[in-house]
């Protein structure tokens, strides 16, 4: 069952939209194109971040993530998230990001991913 939000439209008024639960959302993507085929909609430059490992554990419900960008030859952003279901139901999320300095990205075989 989603959960229901309001979104603002163009006049202003709010109107109900239908939020999919944790349960109902797709949390294996690592790739724009996994992403698109699932639904999502991206805007501007959504391949900058990515993806060096996911864990997913439906049956426990938690996700794992670690993502990075390069920022030039300056460096890179590293964010990881974590996602997970409370005793009572209730999900928690925590995300942090890093900027690494002097490390640039190396991409391999299409979706393997390493930091230099």
């Amino acid at each position: 069952m989603a959960n229901r939000e309001t979104k603002a439209d163009t006049d202003e008024k709010t109107v109900p939209v239908e939020t999919p639960t944790v349960e109902e959302r797709t949390l294996t993507t690592t790739t724009v194109e996994e992403a698109k085929a699932s639904g999502v909609v991206l805007t501007g430059a959504a391949d900058k971040w990515l993806c060096i490992a996911k864990a997913v554990n439906k049956d426990e419900g938690w996700m794992r993530s670690t993502k990075a960008m390069q920022i030039g030859a300056a460096g890179c952003l590293v964010q990881t998230s974590y996602i997970w279901t409370n005793s009572d139901g209730t999900k928690g999320c925590f995300e942090a990001v890093c900027f690494a300095p002097s490390v640039n990205l190396i991409e391999e075989g299409g979706k393997a991913r390493f930091l230099t």
